[in-house]
C-alpha cells in the first residue's frame, strides 16, 4: 500500500491539456495557480486469469477516491518552467466485501495528504521558428503522504522524465508526452500484486473556442497507456490504457 493509488498526473498549466503536457512555457515570471480535484473508481483492483489468459476482477482494493489538487507554475526566461503540485486526498474507502476476500485489503485511512511533486519544463523548439514545440519534462515525487500505508504515496523518491512534442493548429492543439517513471519497487508477500518501474505514454487534443469565436471555453480529450517497464508488452496484467 505504499504507492499512490491516484494515476492522474495534472499538469500544472494554462497551456497543457489535462495531464497532458505541452511544449510551451510561460513567459518569464507569469505564473499559473489551480485546484484541480477528480474522482476514482476501483483504482486498485486484484484480477484473476484463467487458463487461457482471459482475466476477471476478483475484488477491489479502493472502491472510491476523491482527490483535490493545488498547483502552481512560474515561467523564467521564456523557455523553463517550474512547478508544483500538493495532493490532498479527501475521500477514499474500499467495500467490505474486499476485506472479507483478500488478505491484501488490510483497513486504510479514508483522508490524507499525498506525496508533494516538483517538477520542470525545459523549452527545446519553438513552432514559430521549428514547426514544432519540443521541451524535456522531469518531475520528481516527495515522499511526504501521511498516513502511510494508505495509498498516498511511495515510500522513497520517484522521478518522471519525459519528451514533451506538440503543435497548435488555429484553435485545435495536439500533443503527446513519451517517458518513464523509476520509483520504489513494491511487490506484497504473496507476489499478487507488483509495482514496478513503467514506460509511459500519452496524447490529447484541445479546442480552443476562443481564438475563433471569443468564447472562454476549451475541449480537452486525453489518453494514457503504460506498462511495467521490465515487461514492456508482453504481458496483459503489468500494464493499461486509460481515455
Amino acid at each position: 500500500r505504499n504507492f499512490d493509488a491516484n494515476r492522474l498526473r495534472v499538469t500544472t498549466n494554462r497551456e497543457d491539456i489535462l495531464n497532458v503536457y505541452t511544449g510551451r512555457v510561460p513567459s518569464h515570471l507569469d505564473w499559473d495557480l489551480a485546484l484541480l480535484a477528480n474522482y476514482a473508481n476501483d483504482a486498485v483492483t486484484l484480477n484473476t486469469q484463467a487458463d487461457n489468459g482471459d482475466l476477471s476482477r476478483f475484488a477491489s482494493l479502493l472502491t472510491h477516491r476523491v482527490d483535490a489538487h493545488l498547483v502552481g507554475a512560474l515561467g523564467l526566461f521564456d523557455f523553463l518552467q517550474l512547478a508544483i503540485d500538493v495532493p490532498v486526498t479527501v475521500f477514499q474507502e474500499r467495500s467490505d466485501d474486499a476485506l472479507s476476500t483478500t488478505s491484501l485489503a488490510q483497513s486504510i485511512e479514508s483522508a490524507g495528504i499525498g506525496d508533494v511533486r516538483v517538477a520542470a519544463k525545459l523549452r527545446l523548439l519553438r513552432q514559430e521558428r521549428h514547426i514544432l514545440d519540443v521541451a524535456l519534462a522531469a518531475a520528481v515525487s516527495i515522499p511526504s503522504a501521511q498516513p502511510r500505508d494508505s495509498y498516498l504515496g511511495e515510500r522513497t523518491l520517484a522521478a518522471t522524465p519525459e519528451l514533451v512534442v506538440s503543435r497548435a493548429f488555429g484553435g485545435l492543439t495536439l500533443a503527446t508526452n513519451v517517458g518513464a517513471r523509476f520509483r520504489d519497487i513494491v511487490r506484497d508477500r504473496e507476489g499478487r500484486l507488483a509495482i514496478e518501474h513503467e514506460v509511459i505514454a500519452r496524447a490529447g487534443l484541445r479546442y480552443d473556442f476562443e481564438a475563433q469565436a471569443d468564447l472562454p471555453l476549451s475541449i480537452d480529450a486525453t489518453w494514457e497507456g503504460f506498462t511495467q517497464l521490465k515487461e514492456l508488452f508482453e504481458r496483459r496484467n503489468t500494464g493499461g490504457s486509460e481515455l
